[in-house]
């Protein structure tokens, strides 16, 4: 067990009110809780996700803020939108800059179903790739035939994040074993790449450059590199 002392209690409350002095309970004071502020979980009165978000951005770092938000659009508790909008509603939120930067982020990324496919997604959006934001559903003649965790859609080309679940629980791996072959049996036009943590985290490089050929060879205008996209656009243009 820890020894270290444990944190007093946080309670975020309006600013307005009669002073609090309980032992191991410190009570914040704010002049911008709204009612659209507050929540429940049973009797127990809390602020909404969107709120504690904010709160939680004058102490956590940006990554561990981003992954507490990831988490929260990924459970349906919150939107990139509502964040948006009750940030412009506040004047001068503590961690602010964090928090545009979290917003991005989530903008950029999309509803994502774990936290490898999103170490995934933002790896290869700083590499240079520009997939589909969030999981992307694909459809064959108006059938629902898989969600695809990665997706190019103009060529046609999906990334299957697997990540350390998928190799501890047959039942996940018997899973998308299904679906991969349901995706093959009924789009032929797609073409996917599977990418593992190991893959991630010892030969990155290797599927980068796996990646970039496939897509190369499958852009929508001729069937070219973006660089040969340019150029046909460029002279059809004159």
């Amino acid at each position: 067990m820890s020894e270290s002392r444990p944190r007093p209690v946080q309670l975020i409350a309006p600013f307005q009110g009669s002073a609090t002095d309980r032992n191991g309970i410190y009570v914040i004071r704010s002049r911008t809780l709204l009612p659209t502020d507050a929540s429940s979980i049973g009797p127990l009165d809390v602020t909404t996700p969107v709120r504690t978000l904010i709160d939680l951005a004058r102490y956590a770092g940006r990554d561990e803020l981003f992954e507490v938000a990831s988490v929260g659009v990924q459970r349906g508790l919150l939107s990139p939108e509502q964040l948006a909008a009750r940030l412009e509603e506040m004047i001068r939120p503590p961690g602010k800059a964090k928090l545009g930067w979290v917003y991005a982020q989530l903008r950029r990324n999309g509803k994502t179903d774990s936290t490898f496919e999103r170490e995934a997604r933002c790896w290869l959006c700083d590499n240079g790739f520009h997939p589909h934001p969030g999981v992307y559903p694909l459809r064959v003649e108006g059938r629902l035939i898989a969600m695809l965790d990665i997706a190019f859609p103009p060529e046609k080309v999906y990334v299957e994040a697997d990540g350390r679940r998928f190799h501890s629980d047959r039942r996940v791996f018997r899973h998308d074993r299904v679906r991969s072959n349901e995706i093959a049996a009924a789009a032929t036009d797609w073409k996917g790449l599977q990418l593992t943590v190991d893959e991630f985290e010892q030969n990155p490089e290797r599927f980068l450059g796996q990646l970039r050929r496939i897509l190369d060879t499958r852009r929508p205008v001729c069937g070219g590199s973006a660089r040969d996209t340019a150029r046909i656009l460029h002279t059809n243009s004159r």
